[in-house]
Formats: C-alpha cells, sequence, structure tokens
C-alpha cells in the first residue's frame, strides 16, 4: 500500500528535477550591451552542461577582492568559471582556495603554469575545416599577420593547412601600414576559387575597416576567396566568418570545471574549436559556390539577413 501511495505521488509531482553538478560561480566584465550579452550567452552554455547551479557576478576593476572571496564562501562554490580580462584579473584572489578556470580571453593555447581555460582565438585547423566544406576548391590561403600579436596562431595554422590539403602563404609585417599595403599588392594577382585570402583579427597586421570593402570588390571581380573570424565581415561581403561559438564555449568551460573540481585534467590553455558560422549567400551565388541545406542549417547568421 506505501509502495502504491509513493507511486502515485510521484505521478502527481510530476518527474523530479536533476540535481546540478557543481555548485559553480562564474564572474564576468560589467560591460554594457552588446558585450553583456555574449557573457551571459557564454553563462548559458555554462547552466546547459551543469544541469543549473550557476551563480553569476559582474566585476569591474573596483571590485573588492575581499567582497568576492566573500561572495563565493557564502555560495560554498566548486569552482569559479572567469570570464574576460577583468574576470581572470578578479579571480586571481581566489586561486588557491577554489579551482579556477579562465574564458572568453584571447589567450595563446599550450601548457600553462597555474592556469586553465579555453582561448578565445579560433583554432585555425578548425576554421581550415569550415573552409574546406564551404569552399573546397580552395588550395591556397594567403594571410598577413604580426609576429607579435598572431605569430603563435600562423605557426599553428602552417601545422594545420597540410592535413586539409591547403598551401598556407604566409607574410609577417611590421605594422598595420605595411601590412594594409601587402594586402592589396597580395591580392592583386590572385585569379580563381584555389585561391584564398583569410583576414585575421591582427590590429597591428592589418586596417580592415580601410581594407575590407575593398578586398570584397577584388574576391567578387577575380573569384577568389575572403573569409576571416568576424561575423561583420560576412555580413560586408566576405563568404563566411568562423567565429567563437559561445554557447559552445560555455560547455566546454563547464566540463573544464568539473574537471579542475575532481582534481582531473592538467592546467593549461585548450584552443577554441567551438566555432558558429556566418555565411553570405549573395557572396557564395555570386562565385557559384552552392551552400547546401547542410552548411545553411548549421549557420548561426545568413547573410544578406531579410
Amino acid at each position: 500500500m506505501r509502495a502504491l501511495a509513493g507511486c502515485v505521488l510521484a505521478l502527481m509531482l510530476g518527474p523530479v528535477a536533476a540535481a546540478p553538478a557543481l555548485a559553480l560561480g562564474v564572474v564576468y566584465p560589467d560591460v554594457p550591451e552588446p558585450y553583456r550579452a555574449l557573457f551571459l550567452r557564454i553563462v548559458e552554455g555554462i547552466e546547459d552542461a551543469n544541469g543549473g547551479g550557476v551563480q553569476t557576478l559582474a566585476v569591474s576593476d573596483d571590485t573588492d577582492p575581499q567582497a568576492l572571496a566573500a561572495w563565493a564562501s557564502r555560495r560554498r562554490l566548486d569552482a569559479v568559471i572567469a570570464l574576460g580580462r577583468q574576470g581572470m584579473e578578479a579571480a586571481r584572489t581566489l586561486q588557491g582556495a577554489l579551482p579556477v578556470v579562465v574564458g572568453a580571453v584571447s589567450l595563446r593555447p599550450g601548457p600553462a603554469e597555474g592556469v586553465t581555460g579555453v582561448s578565445l582565438v579560433p583554432e585555425p585547423g578548425a576554421v581550415f575545416a569550415r573552409l574546406r566544406r564551404i569552399a573546397p576548391g580552395v588550395r591556397r590561403v594567403h594571410v598577413v599577420y604580426s609576429v607579435e600579436e598572431s605569430g603563435w596562431l600562423v605557426a599553428r595554422a602552417k601545422e594545420a593547412a597540410p592535413a586539409m590539403g591547403l598551401s598556407l602563404h604566409a607574410e609577417a609585417v611590421a605594422d598595420a601600414r605595411e601590412g594594409t599595403r601587402r594586402l592589396l599588392e597580395m591580392t592583386r594577382g590572385l585569379r580563381g576559387a584555389e585561391e584564398a585570402v583569410w583576414l585575421l583579427r591582427d590590429r597591428r597586421a592589418v586596417a580592415e575597416q580601410v581594407v575590407l570593402a575593398e578586398l570584397v570588390r577584388r574576391a567578387w571581380e577575380q573569384g577568389f576567396v575572403l573569409f576571416s573570424s568576424s561575423p561583420a565581415h560576412a555580413g560586408r561581403g566576405a563568404l563566411f566568418a568562423a567565429y567563437p561559438d559561445s554557447l559552445g564555449l560555455g560547455r566546454r568551460l563547464a566540463r573544464l570545471a568539473a574537471e579542475a573540481a575532481a582534481g582531473r585534467g592538467p592546467a593549461g590553455i585548450r584552443p577554441l574549436e567551438a566555432l558558429a558560422l556566418a555565411v553570405n549567400l549573395r557572396t557564395a551565388r555570386h562565385m557559384g559556390i552552392e551552400l547546401g541545406e547542410e552548411i545553411l542549417g548549421a549557420a548561426e547568421v545568413v547573410f544578406p539577413q531579410r
């Protein structure tokens, strides 16, 4: 009889929600929109992977370290995820007391003493994989870069390119003025769908606000592929952009936090492989590139927007 009563009660109450895996704290910069929405989207991914149980705190340069420590202690957190430069700096005071995982920061992937997290810079191999799916005829990728800001990224790209059947032609420049000039010289002779130009988000190498419109014009007229890691570039005529997937990044950070809280997994910065996709359908049609339902369905943004 008691068993029957228990079954009836369970049916009346409905399914019981699973408890969150961890008590996680997330600290992120106190910034206005639209930047705030980007951080909250990462938080959404963290909550999704953790099953809820996430406490958030917006921090600034004026955040009191003792107040932050008290916040974490009152909530009995298992680990803290720090987003952005401000979040990372604020959470330094918690290291040693709690596992801290960092994300949404443009860090170089690789071993790092006492730091665990995910870079915000898209992994070149993952970017090239999107390129091969969207424009399989591309054989050569051209890029200009500054050693100081993107030297490590281009080194990883050189390792990744051959496995994708690509040849990377990279030229280091001293500053944005030289880089802009060299990029225009480089693209003057590019012809056909076997050529591609990768526009890096490297302020020391290219003045993108100066050169983007001309690159788009040349890509349309000369038939080469233009791609980047900025959805705004796809909106202005680049064929596609592969950029950070905020939800995917959040889920990855939650898994790293679980590993750190359990004392598993080495320290270090992981590459960002969770990428969202923005495509320009008008550019694709002009170039004779067929974007199938699989690509369009996977795209976060399709330009021109209706």
